[in-house]
Protein backbone atom coordinates (compact mmCIF):
# COMPACT_ATOMS: atom_id res chain seq x y z
CA UNK A 1 0.00 0.00 0.00
CA UNK A 2 2.77 2.58 1.14
CA UNK A 3 4.33 1.64 -2.66
CA UNK A 4 1.85 2.55 -4.43
CA UNK A 5 0.69 5.50 -2.48
CA UNK A 6 4.41 6.83 -2.83
CA UNK A 7 4.04 6.29 -6.61
CA UNK A 8 0.66 8.26 -6.93
CA UNK A 9 2.92 10.83 -4.79
CA UNK A 10 5.73 11.05 -7.06
CA UNK A 11 3.03 11.57 -10.23
CA UNK A 12 1.60 14.24 -8.37
CA UNK A 13 4.90 15.73 -7.24
CA UNK A 14 6.63 15.62 -10.83
CA UNK A 15 3.31 17.98 -11.76
CA UNK A 16 4.56 20.67 -9.38
CA UNK A 17 7.86 20.66 -8.67
CA UNK A 18 10.86 21.97 -10.68
CA UNK A 19 14.04 19.76 -10.10
CA UNK A 20 11.70 16.45 -9.67
CA UNK A 21 10.01 17.13 -13.30
CA UNK A 22 13.66 17.57 -14.39
CA UNK A 23 14.36 14.29 -13.01
CA UNK A 24 11.30 12.00 -14.37
CA UNK A 25 12.15 13.26 -18.05
CA UNK A 26 15.67 12.84 -17.88
CA UNK A 27 15.25 8.89 -16.40
CA UNK A 28 11.90 8.85 -18.72
CA UNK A 29 14.54 9.15 -21.94
CA UNK A 30 16.76 6.61 -20.74
CA UNK A 31 14.93 3.95 -19.31
CA UNK A 32 11.40 4.53 -19.62
CA UNK A 33 8.38 5.22 -17.68
CA UNK A 34 8.16 3.22 -15.15
CA UNK A 35 11.87 3.76 -14.14
CA UNK A 36 11.54 7.17 -14.31
CA UNK A 37 7.99 6.99 -12.22
CA UNK A 38 10.57 4.63 -9.49
CA UNK A 39 13.02 7.56 -9.54
CA UNK A 40 10.79 10.22 -9.11
CA UNK A 41 9.54 8.31 -5.99
CA UNK A 42 12.68 7.51 -4.27
CA UNK A 43 13.75 11.10 -4.82
CA UNK A 44 10.40 12.42 -3.18
CA UNK A 45 10.85 10.03 -0.51
CA UNK A 46 14.39 11.21 0.27
CA UNK A 47 13.53 14.90 0.46
CA UNK A 48 11.01 13.61 3.02
CA UNK A 49 13.66 11.66 5.20
CA UNK A 50 15.84 14.64 4.97
CA UNK A 51 12.91 16.96 6.13
CA UNK A 52 11.62 14.88 8.46
CA UNK A 53 15.31 14.35 9.97
CA UNK A 54 15.91 17.70 9.81
CA UNK A 55 12.31 18.69 11.17
CA UNK A 56 12.43 21.85 8.03
CA UNK A 57 9.70 22.64 5.61
CA UNK A 58 9.71 22.29 2.51
CA UNK A 59 10.79 25.80 1.57
CA UNK A 60 13.84 25.67 4.13
CA UNK A 61 15.00 22.24 2.09
CA UNK A 62 14.64 24.27 -1.50
CA UNK A 63 16.64 27.44 0.51
CA UNK A 64 19.22 25.02 1.77
CA UNK A 65 19.41 23.27 -2.32
CA UNK A 66 19.59 26.85 -3.55
CA UNK A 67 22.47 27.70 -1.42
CA UNK A 68 24.45 24.57 -2.44
CA UNK A 69 24.33 24.70 -5.69
CA UNK A 70 25.46 28.35 -5.81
Amino acid sequence: MLRYILGQAAQSAVRGDVDLRRLYYRVLQRRGKARAKVAAARALLVRVYIMRRDSIDYEEFRRRGMARTA
